[in-house]
């Protein structure tokens, strides 16, 4: 049965959305770093804001994003990928590291699930996407 255009676009833009700041990927678990009195950044490793993929069922993705101490002390940062949703006002929301993934979060698959940089330290995280090939 095909899916009308609408929905595909939909969950494009969650596919986007949960890669975007893979705060998919990104999820830094800020209650360890607060607790370790370090901040962390995460951003696509191509400068932009969030990542645009083109995939159709079946592809898979490689991407990397860039997660920054910004602080002045060395710190632990917990990553793990998760679903997003759409805000009760707009904008994306994203699941806690507790919910499970039945979406695009159960989808990703990263290179590593934590990171200790020093201050002001940077590192590079790569991610592959397996979009499923019955994927909506």
């Amino acid at each position: 049965m095909a899916i009308p255009r609408l929905r595909r676009v939909d969950r494009l833009n969650r596919l986007g959305a949960a890669i975007a700041l893979v705060a998919a990927i990104g999820c830094v678990d800020a209650a360890s770093a607060a607790a370790q009195g370090a901040t962390f950044s995460i951003t696509p490793t191509n400068r932009a804001p969030y990542f645009i993929f083109n995939a159709r069922p079946g592809a898979t993705i490689h991407g990397q994003v860039r997660v920054v101490n910004v602080s002045s002390v060395a710190g632990q940062a917990k990553l793990y990928p998760v679903d997003a949703t759409t805000g009760q006002t707009s904008g994306a929301v994203y699941e806690s590291e507790a919910a499970p993934r039945r979406d695009v979060g159960a989808w990703i698959k990263l290179a590593t699930n934590s990171l200790t940089l020093g201050a002001h330290q940077a590192a590079q995280v790569a991610f592959t996407v397996q979009v499923p090939a019955g994927g909506r």
